[in-house]
């Protein structure tokens, strides 16, 4: 692209636009859309997590890094039909941040009338081949006519159909009719994603047609009606230095959003969530995932533009974003505020009030059960706490007859009790050794020695058939070339054929990431922090906050700053979590382990107390038992998890 070297802001503008897919549920079936857009595979997100992410984007970019002008913009599927829009429209609205809507305006007028006044713009998409123009000129009247609500623009679809051609073309007449609009005719995508292309249409008419209704608008009196105010006010400068207003439509259409090698800001001034909840610089998904609201604690929110991938962009949003030609050599970098930590401590959402980590070989009689077993009962006692607020993560072998009786025994008589499950294995866990611990388990762990592709397959279709928050199946890295081969064979056959699985490889190579370049379906399912690659397919369509919090107990517990921002200790680098020598370790507080001998301990470092021993009688206290720590490095993640501040 040589006719052009920049994009920049005209001010007045947003600081961030963050895109949202909030879900792919719709009441259309356009051909020229993807099945993944509108079947509804993935309806809803959870509404609590979104309020979450919506409080992170606050502390972070309004509260840490002084951001003014934030604005939402929701897409999907067809937002409206989703039944909790309008509590979160009012969570947004508390922090002051402006909204924006696109929508197909197939909803009642009445809908409208209960929130169309949450919005800074609304913009109705029409699409031919299933819209009603009656019904969609009565929506866009009672828009237009409402002072409270914003005038609304109009996309136009132009098929290449003749049939809806015409309709599109006699949906702008009538629209004409009224003293005030604003329409752009949008040229249709084949294959509507990341990799689309333009489709082609019959005639130069058509395309002649389609370039002078790139953008047009008449307001015939400014003084009486709400003009939308959503600031896309960016310039766009030539060659020749000569400045014009950015017509992002006017660029595709001529095949002039060419920006490969640019130098692009998209993730400092745009973020986009897909209707998974995954989060991303921009809809082109270049520079990979960031995140996901499930974690918004842990979201790697950047702080530096990043050089263009894309041959061609076909998105206007992506096109509206501070850009430059290479040959400018222009950057910017937004401060990156300094995370100090000073306390390890409960976020206010905690699920357990304690977690007892138990290798099941450490019961060898019946005795030592009868100790655990009082041992759990005067806990909860002590803390005044619910049965389901413990946590017991027993370790057990499959192979160990005796080691099952005995965990049978304790969901028997703690039937209330939150059971997590860490089996380790070189073969497959039989469906019935792990069916006969649900309920009350909510997760299951499978750490597998060997990896065998028949295996995995099989124990995934095993965690189909549980009622469970979370399945997972861990393997260690093996240094061997069919190794990367079977794994990505293993995630391209969940991709395909199941809707809930999660994978974890410890200690793989980061080098070895860019084998997984060539699959863009598995790019937006993997993470990899801390030497760990994490896969996982999608989240539960039918997904709650506590469910999933009560399955994540590692990450139970966050890492605080001075003035209280927070991280997610489950993703936090082994540099900032280990830095704790010489702090103050409330050891007991909140975990007890129960080693293989039968000894109870209060951490895994050096500096762990021994308090008893399941083969004899334990009187249990409220007792903290508050450390100096005096390690260079804390290895143990559950250890980082143990309550402690800086003294």
């Amino acid at each position: 692209m040589k006719e052009y070297i920049s994009i920049t802001k005209n001010e007045p503008t947003y600081d961030l636009h963050v895109m949202w897919a909030i879900h792919t549920k719709c009441n259309y079936s356009c051909s020229y859309c993807p099945d993944n857009l509108h079947n509804g595979s993935y309806a809803f997100l959870n509404l609590d997590y979104m309020k979450g992410f919506i409080d992170k984007i606050n502390s972070h970019y309004v509260e840490n890094l002084g951001f003014k002008n934030i604005l939402f913009s929701f897409t999907g599927g067809e937002p409206t039909l989703w039944p909790d829009f309008q509590k979160f429209l009012h969570h947004i609205n508390h922090y002051g941040f402006r909204v924006g809507l696109t929508s197909n305006g197939s909803v009642s007028v009445k809908y409208w009338e209960r929130i169309s006044s949450y919005f800074d713009y609304i913009c109705l998409s029409f699409h031919p081949e299933s819209a009603d123009i009656d019904h969609f000129l009565k929506v866009y009247e009672y828009l237009h006519n409402d002072p409270k609500t914003v005038i609304p623009s109009v996309r136009v679809m132009m098929h290449k159909d003749q049939k809806f051609w015409d309709k599109s073309e006699a949906l702008i007449r009538r629209l004409k009719e009224f003293p005030n609009w604003t329409y752009e005719c949008v040229h249709i995508l084949e294959d509507y994603g990341i990799e689309s292309s333009k489709i082609d249409y019959a005639s130069k008419e058509k395309i002649n047609f389609l370039k002078e209704n790139a953008f047009r608008f008449q307001f015939d009196n400014q003084d009486v009606i709400r003009i939308p105010s959503v600031d896309f006010n960016y310039k766009i400068e030539s060659t020749n230095h000569n400045i014009s207003k950015l017509d992002e439509n006017a660029l595709i259409n001529n095949d002039s959003a060419n920006f490969k090698d640019w130098v692009c800001y998209i993730g400092i001034e745009q973020l986009f969530i897909n209707s998974l909840g995954d989060i991303y610089r921009a809809g082109c998904q270049v520079g990979g995932k960031l995140g996901t609201i499930y974690n918004y604690e842990a979201v790697d929110f950047p702080y530096k533009p990043i050089t263009c991938t894309k041959a061609h962009c076909h998105c206007p949003t992506d096109i509206r974003i501070t850009k430059f030609h290479p040959d400018q050599g222009m950057t910017l970098t937004l401060p990156m505020p300094q995370f100090i930590p000073r306390r390890v401590g409960n976020p206010l959402d905690t699920v357990f009030k304690f977690k007892f980590i138990l290798e099941m070989s450490a019961i060898k009689d019946n005795d030592s059960l009868a100790n655990f077993i009082n041992l759990i009962k005067d806990k909860i006692h002590v803390l005044n706490a619910r049965p389901q607020e413990i946590l017991i993560h027993a370790s057990i072998n499959q192979n160990e007859k005796l080691e099952s009786e005995y965990l049978s025994k304790i969901v028997d008589n703690l039937p209330s009790i939150s059971l997590g499950l860490e089996l380790s294995t070189d073969e497959s866990f039989s469906y019935e050794f792990i069916q006969q611990f649900f309920p009350p388990a909510i997760y299951v762990r499978m750490k597998y020695r060997s990896f065998s592709f028949k295996t995995a397959v099989q124990m995934i279709g095993n965690i189909h058939h549980f009622s469970l928050g979370r399945g997972i199946l861990v393997y260690d890295y093996i240094e061997h070339p069919m190794f990367i081969i079977n794994l990505i064979k293993l995630f391209s056959f969940i991709e395909k054929n199941y809707h809930l699985a999660e994978i974890r490889v410890n200690n793989f190579p980061e080098k070895l990431l860019q084998q997984f370049n060539r699959f863009k379906a598995l790019q937006d399912k993997l993470l990899f922090i801390n030497n760990t690659l994490y896969f996982y397919n999608i989240l539960p369509k039918s997904f709650d906050k506590q469910s999933y919090r009560r399955a994540c107990f590692v990450g139970d517990n966050a890492l605080f700053s001075e003035n209280l921002n927070s991280t997610m200790l489950s993703y936090t680098s082994d540099e900032l979590a280990s830095r704790f020598k010489n702090w103050n370790c409330k050891m007991a507080s909140q975990v007890l382990y129960i080693e293989s001998d039968g000894s109870i301990k209060t951490s895994q470092c050096s500096q762990s107390i021994l308090i008893g021993n399941l083969q004899s009688k334990i009187e249990i206290t409220d007792e903290v038992y508050n450390t100096k720590c005096i390690q260079e490095s804390c290895a143990s993640q559950l250890d980082r998890t143990i309550p402690k501040h800086i003294n």
